[in-house]
């Protein structure tokens, strides 16, 4: 998978494009700093709720922001003014949810104010993991770290350990003299790149972007190349037709079947239909290949449309239990990758599949249909 960040009319946009020019994640800018998640502020304590445990803060947005008693480091009070971090910004009418626990995360690792424990990936081996402990045991740290699966060299991880703990010091220290509402800390948009478990380099045409992008890659240690090419990589990529597509309800698999997409306030219904597949004379196994396509391209059309939330799919109803699992597994496989985190719940007893996807950044259809948009993009003709 190749990361792009392309400039085209003084705008930029992040898209991963997979080998056979399918694009999978697909960021403007603009969206990506209008999401706020990760971001620090001094906030101001507006009201405290009893009933649900909750303090209600003006981080400066038109809806106060929520702050569970869960996600307080101490207990607040009316009118004071905290630290606070986003955990997942506002929508609609509903403010952002806030923490006081910060956390900064690198490529190696993720910092966490609220502990002074080291804790691994799962997914780090037992060597690796003891070689790790053994290495960091001779260190003395004042915050917490989760360590990234896919680490193998302690002095590269140590050296990020201490950028980040240096880094929250310089922004707490900061926030004790400024008056909120207001924003301590933006995260930048080159801090999507870290959560991408399948990039293998990074392509822009902008000359400035590549040199910032260069010497964030030597801070963060990320793992791939980053080139430079001066080409229209909007048009070559054809990026107004992946926003067409991604308003689209109905979406055409390549064997005849199709899905329909449809948003309601609570969730995302997508409906599995065979359509001009062939092979009707076994229903079963017709069923099972369109079911398979079909969630290779739903694993797709959530990461090329940003849903979040629930995702509930009425795939083909199939009579063969070991056909269910099989969807099951390689629906898990084709969500293993996508930078945001994805939970495939199983399947009902009515056959629905139930799956969540953490929210991130606005979806790409409400971008597009924002009144701004609305003058530069005929996807809706």
């Amino acid at each position: 998978m190749e990361l792009y960040i392309t400039k085209y009319e003084d705008k930029h946009y992040y898209y991963t494009m997979n080998e056979y020019g399918h694009i999978y994640d697909f960021y403007p800018e603009e969206m990506i700093r209008r999401a706020n998640d990760g971001n620090l502020y001094i906030g101001v304590v507006k009201d405290i709720s009893k009933p649900i445990n909750a303090a209600f803060v003006n981080i400066g947005e038109e809806n106060a922001g929520m702050l569970a008693e869960v996600d307080m480091s101490v207990p607040v009070r009316s009118g004071q003014q905290i630290l606070v971090q986003v955990l997942r910004g506002s929508y609609g009418k509903k403010g952002a949810k806030l923490t006081m626990k910060i956390s900064l995360a690198g490529n190696t690792c993720i910092l966490l104010t609220d502990t002074n424990k080291i804790q691994f990936s799962q997914r780090l081996s037992a060597q690796v993991k003891t070689e790790l402990k053994k290495f960091l045991a001779k260190q003395v740290f004042e915050y917490g770290f989760i360590i990234r699966s896919g680490v193998s060299d302690g002095q590269a991880l140590l050296k990020e350990m201490r950028r980040l703990e240096a880094k929250v010091k310089t922004l707490t220290d900061q926030a004790r003299f400024l008056k909120g509402p207001c924003l301590v800390w933006e995260k930048s948009p080159l801090d999507m790149i870290i959560g991408h478990k399948d990039v293998d380099a990074i392509y822009t045409n902008d000359r400035q972007f590549f040199e910032q992008a260069v010497a964030y890659s030597q801070i963060n240690h990320l793992p791939y190349p980053i080139h430079y090419r001066q080409e229209n990589y909007y048009l070559k990529h054809d990026l107004k037709q992946a926003m067409n597509e991604a308003m689209h309800k109905k979406i055409w698999l390549s064997g005849g079947g199709y899905l329909l997409l449809e948003k309601t306030e609570a969730m995302y219904v997508i409906d599995v239909n065979t359509g001009k597949t062939k092979g009707a004379a076994n229903f079963e196994k017709t069923a099972y290949k369109t079911n398979l396509e079909a969630a290779r391209q739903i694993a797709r059309q959530m990461r090329l449309r940003n849903l979040s939330g629930i995702v509930l799919v009425d795939f083909i109803d199939m009579k063969q239990d070991g056909h269910k699992q099989d969807l099951i597994e390689k629906m898990k496989a084709y969500t293993a990758k996508d930078p945001i985190a994805v939970t495939i719940h199983g399947l009902t007893k009515l056959g629905l599949m139930e799956i969540t996807r953490k929210k991130q950044y606005w979806p790409l259809e409400q971008y597009l249909m924002s009144e701004e948009r609305i003058a530069e993009t005929d996807c809706w003709k």
